[in-house]
């Protein structure tokens, strides 16, 4: 990853969080219409709720979007430097966004496997 630029770290972690949602609204179309309640997939009242509730679940790689800057200051009056330190600092909040991505992605598919398989 030290050769990507910010833009194209953003361009990946943006297909990364589509394709997390895809694949756990695709997993969410094979589940039953009723879901058994449980102690890990509780969704409405009583003893049985809809699958609806679980669309929630495939939101969960939006988290990806939250920006994480350091609030870092360049004072720098040299404008090749201060490029070069401001994309710096980009590639590095892009990779940590990317990390979050990749992990609320595989999170969300997981949820819906294990809804799959116990629901």
């Amino acid at each position: 990853m030290k050769k990507l630029t910010s833009k194209q770290l953003r361009t990946i972690r943006i297909l990364i969080m589509v394709f997390g949602m895809l694949i756990s609204f695709c997993i969410w179309l094979f589940l039953p219409e009723v879901i058994n309640n449980n102690a890990l997939y509780h969704v409405g009242n009583g003893k049985y709720g809809s699958k609806v509730g679980m669309l929630l679940i495939v939101l969960i790689p939006l988290f990806g979007f939250i920006p994480c800057r350091t609030g870092e200051e360049i004072h720098s009056e040299d404008l090749v430097e201060r490029a070069e330190l401001q994309e710096k600092s980009d590639k590095n909040a892009e990779e940590i966004q990317l990390a979050v991505a990749l992990f609320c992605s595989t999170v969300a598919c997981l949820i819906m496997l294990g809804g799959l398989f116990l629901c």
